[in-house]
């Protein structure tokens, strides 16, 4: 046999908890405003990570200089496990010269 559980009772559409929870964090001057919309991570555009190949190649350059450049911190760059990955907001802002990698 189970046991039923009341419900907690609504007054126009909101529970007590909700109303219990309004009159603990009123707003300063008094007036009621919504609440501000969350953000996670999973709300944010991914950026993909680019490859060395790619990058010589939106370069121009061979791949050797680009490994060359990641290793003594000139291009911005990052390692996963054993591999070189480049973001591509960060090239760009290399590119335009507002990124300097050694600071």
């Amino acid at each position: 046999m189970s046991a039923i559980r009341p419900q907690p009772s609504t007054t126009n559409g909101t529970t007590d908890s909700l109303q219990h929870a309004e009159r603990r964090t009123p707003h300063p001057s008094g007036a009621h405003l919504p609440e501000a919309p969350t953000v996670s991570a999973f709300d944010l555009p991914v950026e993909h990570p680019m490859t060395p190949e790619e990058v010589a190649a939106l370069l121009q350059i061979d791949r050797e200089t680009v490994y060359r450049m990641a290793r003594r911190r000139e291009l911005p760059a990052f390692k996963i496990s054993s591999r070189w990955r480049f973001l591509p907001s960060q090239l760009q802002r290399w590119m335009e010269g507002g990124l300097d990698q050694r600071e």
